[in-house]
């Protein structure tokens, strides 16, 4: 917006000599009609904030170096949020420059994104504010009012944390240059984190779209952050891979439509779900209620209203209770929550119809659902020690991608306790397999949901990154003698979809944790490759917590996605869970990684397993490793009640 910047501040200086040659104000009637009846149409706004905007003209852009302009024509730092809306973006003239422009084809919101990551590169965990111009039109030309928000997706995991409203309420301030603080967020580099302003509400009858100008970063002491304008956007809107660490897998799900966006205040249990007979009739033992939700803690649980006394379950500790009613079991990430039947039935009985027909969640911060399923308890695995088969491939829904044709090497480590990995990405977040050369013809495998096909093949488990499908699944559908299931593999998703990776490796159980002991010297220990950091010593609770069925969680960022632990204080200096990394081929087990390679697990029986079962012989003191840099965000000891 160079040309644009001279241009106003002419402007500016005009204005400022016709002001000193008048007296009083005036405005045209039609200009005095359009803001009386936006005022009017925009009712839920303070008059507060109508009378700021109505005595201020849309300020002029200032020029700083480093902010994005778009008179490059670059924009592949931004997208468009998949799923969000229908927009288009491109690179327009707009109020006499350059601007970005993001076309709503179908539908009142949209949510741009921008990677943060991308465009300031290590600089982007030194951001705490953006400036940027707004602009909005409507498609059929005419004024109307429009509102949203800042979203910054950050952190190891990327989570969802809602900023700063900004709104355009009047036509004299349309562009406006709004100021978003962000200075309560910790944005991580190299994760994927990245922000996203949205337009959530308008009073426009026709497509309302937007342009964006003059973006400008900075660091907390308003010092402008490097912008670089011919980066390009990664995963934004894309899921990054859902943590499942500590939870079940879920086949079978059925998905409950009236939690979608359900949200209330802490300790408060929000609009209460009356279950229809099919969700019911799912609740059956092995069976568990899976939520997707954000909350101001990480936590989240549910209410049974109408059982013969209202009830929480999986409220643990919450209420200060002990977990009588149970801990649900929650992810590292803190936005995915499961309960189990038999959690609910150690409550209530195993009589459902005593558990009534109404469902409400509830935490203890601000929380709002994403979405509510039943489904089935199945084992969650993660894939150790594998060999990576060099494939990539893509393809769009209902399509199968190339062919991958396995070696003899690749054939023979297909055995009983093997698995299939996948990475990915997809629209959907499925992803499963087929076996174009199978003896029985034709098989897809894993689909389960998608195919409507009863489920008779099986369900993949999916994170959204990474896709795990046993030799075990495999051999139900297509015979135990690998010779039948051909030597040729495909992949496949019912939306668009591309492969990464495909490894063969040993399937190894997720251990599912609901009760934690939390180590907080861990945090922010960090090392070089080959290097174990800080010792730190455990007290005598921490020591506790380690018994039969316990596990070690640590929440990290590698240079490579490896982590494990080191126990310097035992009889002989041992590292625990590095697997081929030592060289020792998996002797001292293999840590158990999650698909972002961010959360890893060591369990006691691995550490029994070379150490005895002895814990005062393991001693006191625990360090952590990698084969590169690293660094701890949180270790905790967890067990399952």
């Amino acid at each position: 917006m160079r040309k644009n910047k001279l241009v106003a501040l002419a402007l500016v200086a005009a204005m400022a000599i016709t002001a000193s040659a008048c007296t009083g104000t005036s405005s045209s009637s039609s200009a005095s009609s359009s803001q009386s009846s936006q005022a009017e149409a925009s009712s839920s706004e303070s008059s507060k904030d109508l009378e700021e905007e109505t005595t201020t003209e849309a300020p002029a852009p200032v020029e700083v170096e480093g902010d994005l302009d778009f008179e490059d024509g670059n924009y592949a730092f931004a997208k468009v949020i998949s799923g969000a809306d229908k927009s288009e973006l491109s690179v327009v003239d707009y109020n006499g420059s350059k601007a970005l422009y993001a076309k709503n084809t179908e539908g009142e919101k949209m949510s741009v994104g921008f990677d943060v990551n991308a465009i300031l590169g290590e600089n982007v965990t030194k951001l705490a504010k953006i400036q940027v111009n707004i602009g909005i039109e409507s498609s059929d030309s005419e004024f109307y009012s429009a509102s949203g928000f800042i979203y910054s997706y950050a952190g190891e995991v990327a989570k969802e944390v809602k900023g700063d409203a900004w709104s355009v309420y009047l036509e004299t301030a349309n562009p406006k240059t709004v100021t978003f603080d962000l200075s309560g967020v910790t944005f991580v580099d190299g994760a994927n984190n990245y922000i996203a302003i949205t337009k959530e509400t308008d009073n426009a009858p026709a497509a309302q779209n937007m342009y964006f100008d003059n973006i400008v970063f900075y660091d907390a002491d308003d010092n402008v952050l490097a912008a670089d304008s011919t980066a390009e956007a990664g995963a934004i809107g894309e899921s990054a891979g859902a943590d499942r660490m500590n939870l079940f897998g879920i086949e079978k799900a059925i998905t409950i439509d009236d939690f979608a966006g359900v949200k209330d205040g802490g300790w408060s249990q929000g609009a209460q779900i009356t279950l229809t007979e099919d969700q019911l009739a799912a609740l059956v033992p092995g069976s568990v209620i899976e939520i997707s939700y954000k909350s101001e803690n990480g936590e989240l649980w549910i209410v049974l209203p109408g059982a013969p006394q209202w009830q929480r379950i999986g409220d643990g500790d919450y209420a200060g209770n002990k977990g009588a009613n149970g801990y649900a079991y929650v992810n590292g990430a803190g936005n995915i929550a499961q309960i189990t039947y038999e959690q609910i039935a150690a409550v209530l009985g195993e009589d459902t119809t005593a558990w009534g027909n109404v469902l409400q969640c509830e935490s203890s911060g601000a929380w709002e659902v994403n979405s509510v399923k039943i489904g089935t308890k199945v084992d969650n695995y993660v894939v150790t020690g594998a060999t990576s088969l060099g494939a990539s491939t893509k393809d769009g829904g209902w399509s199968q991608g190339a062919q991958i044709t396995l070696t003899e090497d690749q054939i023979a480590l297909l055995v009983p306790g093997s698995a299939f990995e996948i990475s990915y990405k997809s629209v959907t977040g499925e992803m499963w397999m087929v076996f174009p050369g199978a003896t029985k013809g034709w098989t897809r495998v894993g689909q389960a949901n998608y195919a409507g096909d009863n489920y008779a093949n099986g369900s993949a488990q999916c994170d959204g990154s990474t896709a795990v499908l046993t030799y075990e699944q495999i051999a139900a559908v297509l015979g135990d003698s690998v010779a039948d299931w051909g030597n040729v593999i495909q992949c496949e998703a019912s939306s668009a979809w591309e492969v990464t990776d495909i490894k063969i490796g040993t399937a190894t159980k997720v251990v599912q944790a609901n009760s934690f002991v939390d180590v907080p010297d861990f945090a922010g220990v960090k090392d070089g490759g080959w290097s174990q950091g800080a010792q730190i010593t455990l007290t005598e609770d921490q020591l506790a917590a380690l018994v039969p069925g316990s596990v070690i969680e640590i929440s990290y960022k590698s240079e490579n996605g490896e982590l494990w632990i080191v126990l310097p204080g035992a009889p002989q200096w041992q590292r625990i869970g590095d697997g081929d990394y030592a060289g020792n081929k998996g002797a001292n087990g293999y840590a158990y990684v999650n698909g972002a390679g961010n959360i890893a697990q060591i369990t006691y029986e691995q550490i029994a397993a070379v150490l005895g079962e002895d814990t005062t012989a393991w001693g006191n003191v625990l360090q952590c490793e990698a084969s590169g840099a690293w660094e701890v965000n949180s270790l905790k000891i967890g067990i399952a009640k």
